[in-house]
């Protein structure tokens, strides 16, 4: 499974736990990766908290860094449009969880630790692939091959085992970017997702563990978002409250802020012979429906299917 992240680890624990052995090769360096402040915060379905679950990983989440929703409120900048979604409609506490990515990774790390069939290779750079018959051989720089039955792309949207396979993945830019950080409200959020649809793209306030607590993710510009990166914190602040109409009062205080290029990819194959892409590496959407990493863990639980039945 090349890629250690939020797609590949729950894969190798699906796997793991019915005695399939994995290696996971991943190119980041591990101190690195842990050392990285990373502000976004992830929706996840109660379908995906499932597949968590079986893979072992959500038995280690802080139960203080597991958010809800239990209600979502969607509406519009320039006009009276408005939705509501609430989950008693579905006789349910939740609609999901908030959980920061990072947590969400370091949990399935962790219930990857507990089995024996995973192994991890890390850091790890593939360079070369071949299929001959039943055996696909990865080559890592160094002059090192492995030789497996099946190889995974699980390593994101820059997926060097789809360009070593020659897998074309077009793509649309959005011309926009996604600002992401953590944020402290006046009012509480009462577990309502909430999102405003701006002129220059949807500002979303995720509600976390802390009732005064969101992590928020702005779509809007690369002009604009020079302009909120470039803001101190008091800017930013009355900015953000100001774009989403005070709905939840003012903005107290707010974390280190990043931003991501957004765009759509889809690869014209999601398999060749001993070879599957999931994940950002098979296909990558906007995040406006927050519905990217769920993508990812049920391309996980269905290629775990296959392979268990198999």
């Amino acid at each position: 499974i090349i890629g250690g992240g939020l797609t590949g680890c729950p894969l190798a624990g699906l796997l793991a736990t019915r005695g399939i052995q994995c290696l996971i090769v991943e190119e980041r360096d591990p101190g690195t990766v842990r050392n990285k402040i990373d502000p976004r915060t992830l929706a996840i379905t109660r379908a995906s908290a499932n597949v968590l679950h079986a893979a072992r990983a959500w038995k280690y989440l802080p139960q203080d860094r597991i958010g809800f929703f239990r209600k979502m409120q969607v509406w519009d900048e320039n006009g009276d449009g408005d939705i509501e979604f609430d989950s008693a409609e579905l006789c349910e506490d939740t609609l999901g969880y908030i959980i920061e990515q990072r947590v969400l990774e370091l949990a399935a790390e962790q219930g990857n630790g507990e089995l024996p069939e995973i192994k991890r290779l890390q850091p790890a750079i593939p360079e070369g692939l071949k299929v001959e018959g039943g055996t696909a051989s990865l080559g890592l720089e160094h002059g090192t091959y492995l030789t497996a039955r099946l190889i995974v792309g699980a390593d994101g949207g820059r997926s060097r085992i789809r360009a070593l396979a020659g897998i074309a993945c077009p793509a649309h830019a959005y011309n926009q970017q996604a600002v992401a950080c953590v944020v402290e409200t006046e009012l509480a959020h009462d577990g309502i997702a909430r999102q405003r649809f701006l002129t220059e793209g949807p500002l979303a306030f995720l509600p976390m563990h802390n009732p005064n607590t969101s992590g928020i993710v702005w779509s809007t510009s690369p002009r604009h978002t020079e302009e909120l990166l470039a803001m101190d914190e008091a800017e930013f602040n009355q900015a953000l409250a100001g774009a989403f109409a005070d709905r939840l009062g003012a903005v107290v205080r707010s974390g280190p802020r990043a931003a991501f290029t957004l765009q759509h990819a889809h690869a014209e194959r999601y398999c060749l012979p001993r070879l599957a892409l999931i994940g950002d590496a098979a296909h990558t959407v906007h995040p406006l429906a927050g519905q990217g990493a769920n993508l990812g863990l049920l391309d996980a639980a269905a290629l775990a299917e296959i392979i268990i039945a198999a």
